[in-house]
């Protein structure tokens, strides 16, 4: 059986994909966050009794509105490296959104609204 893909793997596979596009801070061991000049990206990391649930949320500096949000197991590296850079492109097209629209981009089938929404501090 195949070993699971951990969050010490994935935390420093992220740290190392730094670019000029976004600078990363490590606030603590559950939360990462991707900085730029018109948007904040939160990825926070939840242990679980099987495992890892790791959460992406996207929120715009313009509007202050939530523009991408997912939570995913962590058992799969490739999985957890194509969602990471889905979010990843979401957070850099901010830039050159001239308006938003109300919308969020959710990639889970779970139902989801604003006001049920409560991110947390990293």
């Amino acid at each position: 059986m195949d070993e699971k893909y951990t969050s010490s793997v994935f935390k420093e596979w992220i740290k190392n994909h730094e670019t000029k596009d976004y600078q990363i801070i490590e606030n603590n061991q559950d939360c990462i966050e991707l900085n730029t000049d018109y948007g904040k990206a939160e990825i926070h990391f939840t242990d679980v009794t099987e495992g890892t649930i790791v959460e992406f949320n996207i929120v715009s500096y313009k509007d202050q509105e939530v523009k991408f949000y997912l939570h995913f197991e962590l058992n799969d590296e490739d999985h957890a490296h194509q969602l990471y850079d889905e979010m990843v492109e979401t957070l850099i097209e901010l830039k050159n959104k001239k308006t938003y629209s109300h919308g969020y981009t959710i990639r889970k089938k779970e139902r989801f609204s604003k006001e049920a929404y409560s991110p947390y501090l990293c």
